[in-house]
């Protein structure tokens, strides 16, 4: 208990001492996203090419690999950001590490991370195909 006594002695000194300052003027902070220093690309790694996924193009639906710590909200934000599109609907599929023999060898398969991606009726994400 000697210890909690100690301690509002010092702070009680604190607050006896009468400090003069000046009035502090307002001032504007512009808020800044995350996404503003041009972080959408590190979250959006890639869009991922196959059979399935350009089968759902026709339906409005893209397959993108992303970064394995994006939420939905920032998959969302950077896929509206870099390709200017309306996105409706977001499902994520998640891959962990797994341990493999491989021929007498013991390998890791790294995690990954791939988004569904939904866009607006009428919108349409030019890929590159």
């Amino acid at each position: 208990m000697a210890l909690f006594s100690a301690r509002k002695t010092k702070s009680s000194d604190k607050d006896q001492k009468v400090v003069a300052t000046t009035p502090k003027t307002k001032t504007t902070e512009i808020k800044t996203t995350s996404f503003s220093s041009g972080k959408e690309h590190d979250i959006i790694l890639s869009p991922h090419f196959s059979e399935k996924a350009t089968g759902l193009q026709e339906s409005g639906k893209y397959i993108f690999n992303v970064a394995p710590f994006a939420s939905k909200a920032e998959i969302k934000k950077a896929i509206e950001a870099i390709y200017k599109v309306k996105v409706i609907r977001i499902n994520v599929l998640k891959s962990f590490t797994r341990s493999k023999k491989w021929i007498a060898k013991k390998t890791n398969f790294l995690k990954h991370k791939q988004a569904i991606v939904t866009i607006q009726e009428g919108q349409k994400i030019e890929l590159g195909i």
